[in-house]
């Protein structure tokens, strides 16, 4: 069953529950009303009757007589008007009166004249007394003779009659809106349902445009960033193929190059030309290394090594290391470490390599006679480390993608001037997996800055 009649029928099952509720409850205080008001009329007569019965056996003594007070009714008796009565009795008001010894003397009905009331309606009974005598008992009622249609009948049947129509009407109306509102409620759904088939069938560039504010609008905005992302995804996974076959490609054209010079006996073997294949094998060697290790810390699976190193150490043994490579440029390094040691629980072979790479990359892009400060400070439970450096900085529009794998903001450069591209990647995995986060920007002053911030405490290894 479509959506739209599911929301059609719930409006009009719901409309039926509704005008069924206020039927009962119109029925039923319709008919406490009335009783309400037959309670109260009859009170009323019971004590104009009472009053008319008293007044009536003070002068006569005697209930001889009596039963022409009582207007004529169906039956024996019928014809007669009240005399002294409060009013005629009532098509609804029964009236009976029996003497001491319990016989009716005067019924309104005419069909209990000389029969003997019950107990029981005598307990029920008013007792009528005059100087302080009991000379009778009254009994007013308000049972309708047989076949009588009463005004609370007519009145709860023309209010029955009114419900029903009402609630035709009401079912009529819900089932109305209902597929009103269910077109409208399921248009944007169709219109989901038909991006996510023309998206699951590789079409990446679906958007569905959905006004409003509601969680449909969320939902459709929610649809359109994930096939952004889908798309974004699709497009990295393209790129990073396109860029694996272009680092590889240079390496094999080499080793292919010299193979088949060595087969054509053109190229005789030397250690030179072995040396220059080795270095190409190491080269494709490294990358599917470097390509691995990112797989692993994108899902989650990288294994640290995790032991209680000095993170001052750490970097100072890094930096140390790129001193002669830095001289060669004239770089001034300066460094600004705590006088303490500052023990922090990491894999120090990756926390090694993320550092190399980032003091590698300043001391390699930063000018000739420029300057690098290392920083480590201690902060809230982790530390942070700084490099900035007073290069050319970072083109803004290249910011967010710098730590992409095969990213290089200089289209220009190639493998032998500016890697694989897979260095910060490879910080960035290997900083997240020890539940750190890695950051670039760009310095007020001009040069460009990475910081990596480390928790101090050791990660769940899973």
């Amino acid at each position: 069953m479509k959506l739209k009649t599911k929301l059609a029928l719930a409006f009009a099952v719901i409309a039926l529950v509704a005008t069924l509720l206020a039927s009962g409850m119109v029925t039923l205080a319709v008919k406490n009303a009335f009783q309400t008001y037959v309670s109260s009329h009859q009170n009323m007569r019971l004590k104009q009757w009472v009053t008319v019965f008293s007044g009536y056996y003070s002068e006569n003594q005697t209930w001889a007589g009596a039963q022409s007070l009582v207007a004529a009714g169906r039956g024996r008796g019928r014809g007669a008007q009240v005399h002294r009565g409060p009013g005629p009795v009532a098509a609804r008001e029964r009236v009976l009166l029996a003497d001491p010894s319990g016989s009716v003397v005067v019924d309104s009905y005419g069909d209990k004249l000389g029969a003997r009331l019950s107990p029981q309606e005598i307990t029920r009974g008013t007792e009528i007394k005059v100087n302080g005598k009991t000379v009778g008992t009254l009994l007013v009622s308000v049972e309708p003779p047989t076949g009588l249609v009463t005004m609370e009948d007519i009145f709860s049947s023309s209010v029955n009659r009114s419900v029903i129509w009402s609630s035709l009407l009401a079912i009529a109306l819900a089932a109305a809106l209902g597929i009103f509102f269910a077109d409208k409620l399921s248009r944007p759904i169709k219109l989901l349902t038909a991006a996510a088939r023309s998206l699951a069938k590789g079409d990446l560039e679906q958007k569905v445009a959905v006004p409003g504010s509601d969680e449909l609008a969320d939902l459709a905005e929610t649809f359109n960033s994930m096939a952004e992302s889908l798309a974004e995804t699709e497009q990295l996974r393209q790129a990073l193929v396109a860029d694996v076959a272009h680092e590889l490609r240079t390496p094999l054209a080499v080793l292919r190059g010299n193979l088949e010079s060595l087969l054509a006996g053109v190229t005789k073997p030397s250690e030179e030309t072995l040396a220059s294949l080795h270095d190409e094998v190491l080269r494709m060697t490294y990358l599917v290394r470097d390509l691995q290790e990112l797989s692993l810390a994108d899902a989650g699976q990288l294994h640290l090594n995790l032991e209680n190193e000095d993170i001052i150490k750490l970097t100072s043994d890094v930096v140390s290391a790129l001193e002669f490579e830095a001289a060669a440029k004239h770089l001034d390094i300066k460094t600004d470490f705590p006088t303490k040691s500052l023990p922090v629980t990491v894999d120090s072979k990756r926390i090694k390599q993320v550092l190399f790479n980032l003091v590698g990359n300043a001391v390699r892009y930063t000018p000739d006679g420029g300057k690098i400060n290392v920083r480590v400070t201690e902060t809230n439970g982790s530390v942070e480390i700084s490099i900035a450096d007073t290069g050319p900085g970072i083109p803004e529009k290249d910011l967010p993608y710098i730590f992409e794998r095969f990213y290089r903001s200089d289209k220009a450069r190639t493998r032998s001037t500016g890697g694989t591209g897979l260095g910060l990647a490879i910080a960035k995995g290997f900083v997240e997996a020890h539940g750190g986060t890695i950051t670039a920007a760009n310095q007020p002053q001009g040069g460009s800055v990475f910081t990596v911030i480390l928790p101090k405490q050791p990660i769940n290894q899973g």
